[in-house]
């Protein structure tokens, strides 16, 4: 997290909570297969992608501006 603004920080504490989330999501949707309990397993699905998506914007969005000069870093 080193070159980040607190703000930023905060975010990416943020997008690791919503990370764990998701790995706690899929554990629930093995458990389910694991059962064979494939309607189960569908309905765990509900928002784990946004989840993901979310993390790798918050990721790439980071990684730019902790890497961009002072006068390159825009959001």
């Amino acid at each position: 997290k080193k070159g980040l603004s607190p703000l930023l920080k905060d975010i990416v504490t943020d997008a690791r909570l919503e990370a764990e989330a998701a790995e706690s999501q899929l554990h629930e949707i093995v458990e389910c297969l694991r059962q064979g309990n494939h309607l189960g397993a569908l309905g765990e699905f509900s928002g784990l992608e946004d989840r993901i998506q979310y993390v790798r914007v918050v990721l790439m969005r980071a990684a730019r501006l902790s890497t961009a000069k002072p006068s390159e870093r825009k959001l």
